[in-house]
């Protein structure tokens, strides 16, 4: 097994300042450009790298969805990465992960302490991710392929999520963190559920803790099956975003007066409206998208949507209009018609 770096117990040495930025790169960077850990913040242990032979067998990805080769042997790169310094500990520590390929699975017993942004740009994993009861209040995800679970779970400090051109096979986030803000970009999701609080619970009427969250969608969805479901919601953000796929929103709680909806430039598609309360939101606004083939259960709509203009704001009323008719909702169809004239 190959490890590319084991900084776990590692004492840091000429730590200027409580702020640590940590880039660590594919095998062959870090082979031909040692700096690239940090100028000797992070001392890299070399008997840890085998030779510049390792070198010549590493092979990344470039783009998502690629078949990433294997490296000769099926040897396994290993990340393990803590930063932790009894005595003098790291509070605010960066770290980003660049062009790897990981086998095993990556989860929070690889240790987080005192990191406070994670990144992986263009990485491949095929074992699970998994972090849960985290300290990490950024997280970051371009153009990465994740072939087994991906997990994160009670991430009560998480202040943002972002996900761009990233493919992932099993995706959930559960119980994310208090006014949390998930950005989504060009990504497909083969089974995906953001969720707040059990079904169950909101089955039995308990009443969940409040974690308002802030979702943004942009780019396209497509192959996928993606569900937001017993959220609350302080702001949905639909911008320049096309609907090719499963997506669903079910169970959104919107805090009264207070939340906003913004649609704008997009296509929803067949996106599915389940059990939510638009009414209750001071501001519903959608602009230049096609909602003509959204699916409504269990709808309050609020009729006073902003458009920019009187003519945009009929074309809005007509399209839902006939999103009622085909659904066979005369009553609703007859409330967007009042509304088109």
């Amino acid at each position: 097994m190959v490890k590319l770096a084991d900084l776990e117990n590692r004492k840091l040495k000429n730590i200027s300042s409580r702020y640590l930025k940590l880039v660590i790169y594919g095998i062959k960077d870090i082979l031909r450009n040692p700096s690239n850990l940090g100028k000797n913040k992070v001392q890299l242990v070399n008997d840890y790298i085998n030779t510049n032979e390792t070198c010549n067998r590493f092979k990344h990805q470039s783009r998502v969805g690629e078949n990433l080769p294997e490296t000769e042997n099926n040897e396994n790169i290993l990340l393990r990465v803590s930063i932790a310094n009894k005595q003098d500990p790291v509070t605010n520590a960066k770290i980003e992960f660049h062009n790897l390929l990981i086998e095993e699975n990556f989860s929070e017993s690889s240790g987080f302490e005192g990191i406070k942004i994670l990144k992986f740009h263009n990485c491949f994993f095929k074992g699970s991710f998994e972090i849960r009861r985290t300290n990490l209040e950024h997280l970051e995800f371009k153009y990465c392929n994740f072939e087994e679970d991906f997990i994160l779970s009670d991430i009560n400090k998480m202040k943002n999520l972002d996900i761009s051109d990233c493919v992932f096979h099993k995706f959930k986030v559960f119980r994310p963190g208090e006014q949390m803000e998930t950005v989504i970009q060009n990504s497909e999701f083969k089974e995906g559920l953001f969720e707040d609080f059990p079904q169950e619970q909101r089955q039995r009427g308990t009443p969940p803790k409040r974690r308002s969250q802030k979702i943004n969608l942009r780019g396209r969805l497509q192959s996928s099956h993606l569900v937001f479901r017993n959220l609350f919601l302080e702001e949905l953000n639909i911008y320049e975003f096309s609907n090719q796929s499963d997506l669903t929103f079910e169970s959104i709680y919107f805090e009264a007066d207070k939340a906003v909806v913004e649609i704008k430039n997009s296509n929803l598609g067949n996106c599915h409206f389940i059990n939510l309360d638009f009414n209750k939101l001071s501001k519903l606004e959608i602009t230049g998208t096609n909602v003509s083939d959204i699916l409504c259960s269990a709808v309050q709509w609020k009729y006073d949507i902003e458009s920019g203009n009187d003519r945009l704001k009929r074309d809005v009323h007509r399209q839902l209009k006939y999103a009622m008719e085909k659904q066979g909702d005369r009553v609703e169809a007859l409330k967007f018609q009042a509304k088109e004239l």
